[in-house]
């Protein structure tokens, strides 16, 4: 046990020498620091900016073709302005609506150098500064399927269905809870005055017209409803009762503002611009442009200025559904409410008898046919006398009776009372007023005696 112990303790330091002989130049030198590693921090890529939004759209003011120097502008419902632009010297203006998608207002303003083409007068009209025509959309349109950009035609009719929504046209505004509540009102404003105009289904009123733009311009388009449109809004401007269009365009504008899209006043001029428009046409449109496209649209023109019309309710209904992406109005259509008016009995009339005036005192005119000439005249005191070819038996061989007093040879009046005859062929067609009331004016079969007799 004590050498156990003994052996433990010298084994125990010789361990404890050689730890201190360390420090000798014959130790192992100590190895060199090893630099630490330091993490790499990951960079976050910057992301690419957004490519802006284009969404152009072609304004095509139109109460006849513009000239350049126009003033339009994109309004939002509270009357802030999204963009600006004007006119070309083809009339037109191209604004980029950019990420805008709700309702929205175009307005359109004049200069001291602005004219358009006044269908009526065939001249230039100036548009001034103070003259403004808009127009209001329920959403911002859509760019065709080939990308193409959508046009806006802002007429006569537009500017009528934006008075019902805007107070003042010179710095627009329309009310409302919510953009669904605008576009509603929008929708039914634009189809009310459609329906009050008569444009037919396929016509679209927002939609860009072809109008003339001088005396020798013919409307011409590929599209038929860019044409129909045209001539529609040419036909109106023919059947305003002034010369001046703009005073024509104010009187539509307030007579739809205080009827709610229905046109009672101006009943007339929207009634003979649909009368008129197959004239319109023929005479103003390009030959290339008659298609059948276009006769089937101008056909079914249908104006219903008062709105008093059964279907007139529906139809504004659906116009107003598809102009707002198929969503059905939330606004109230307000047609007028056609009064019963108590049937007529008309007064019992007793019939005239016609009676033959005394020929001796007649005075008036005549006309007949006979053998392949026809002879005008009057009677003057009971004396028949030719106005344009003689009569009388010497110069002609027609005629036999008794010759007034007074009479040239070359044109014998002859005495009624006395009795005229015929004295060859056979007189057709005759009539004749004389004291005021109509008669036949015939040559007796037998006895050749000319007569007079009751219708």
């Amino acid at each position: 046990m004590k050498i156990h112990k003994f052996l433990s303790f010298l084994v125990f330091s010789l361990v404890l020498l050689s730890g201190c002989g360390g420090g000798s130049s014959s130790s192992t030198p100590a190895p060199a620091p090893v630099a630490p590693i330091i993490p790499v921090v990951p960079v976050t890529p910057t992301p690419p900016s957004p490519t802006p939004t284009v969404n152009k759209i072609i304004v095509v003011p139109a109460l006849g073709a513009f000239g350049a120097g126009a003033n339009v502008a994109f309004i939002r419902p509270d009357g802030s302005q999204i963009v600006a632009a004007q006119t070309n010297t083809s009339g037109t203006a191209e604004l980029d609506m950019g990420s805008y998608t709700g309702p929205f207002i175009s307005r359109v303003t004049g200069g001291s150098s602005v004219t358009f083409y006044n269908e009526k007068t065939l001249g230039r009209d100036s548009f001034g500064p103070n003259d403004t025509l808009l127009a209001v959309l329920p959403s911002v349109p859509k760019s065709s399927a080939s990308g193409e950009a959508p046009s806006l035609g802002v007429t006569a009719l537009t500017n009528a269905a934006a008075s019902v929504l805007i107070t003042n046209p010179s710095s627009p505004k329309i009310s409302g809870t919510s953009a669904d509540t605008i576009a509603s009102q929008i929708s039914v404003a634009n189809a009310t005055l459609a329906v009050a105009a008569g444009l037919p289904a396929g016509v679209d009123m927002l939609s860009a017209p072809r109008a003339l733009s001088s005396a020798t311009d013919k409307i011409s388009a590929t599209n038929p409803v860019a044409v129909a449109y045209g001539a529609y809004l040419a036909a109106l401007a023919q059947a305003a009762p002034t010369a001046s269009i703009l005073d024509s365009v104010k009187a539509l504008a307030a007579d739809s503002k205080a009827n709610n899209g229905s046109l009672p006043t101006t009943a007339k001029t929207i009634t003979d611009a649909g009368i008129n428009l197959r004239a319109v046409v023929a005479a103003n449109v390009a030959t290339t442009s008659q298609t059948a496209s276009l006769t089937t649209l101008t056909t079914a023109f249908k104006p219903d200025p008062t709105l008093s019309l059964p279907e007139s309710k529906a139809l504004i209904t659906t116009i107003a559904t598809a102009s707002n992406n198929g969503v059905a109005p939330i606004t109230s259509i307000v047609v007028p409410v056609t009064p019963v008016t108590p049937p007529v009995i008309p007064p019992v009339s007793i019939p005239t008898v016609c009676v033959v005036p005394s020929l001796s005192s007649a005075n008036g005119t005549f006309t007949f046919t006979l053998r392949d000439f026809t002879y005008t005249g009057f009677v003057l005191n009971g004396v028949l006398f030719s106005g344009n070819l003689g009569l009388n038996s010497a110069a002609s061989g027609l005629i036999a009776g008794t010759v007034a007093s007074g009479s040239s040879s070359g044109n014998d009046g002859y005495v009624l009372s006395s009795g005229i005859t015929v004295l060859t062929g056979t007189i057709t067609n005759g009539t004749a007023v004389l004291n005021g009331n109509s008669y036949k004016m015939t040559s007796n079969s037998v006895t050749k005696a000319v007569e007079f007799s009751c219708p």
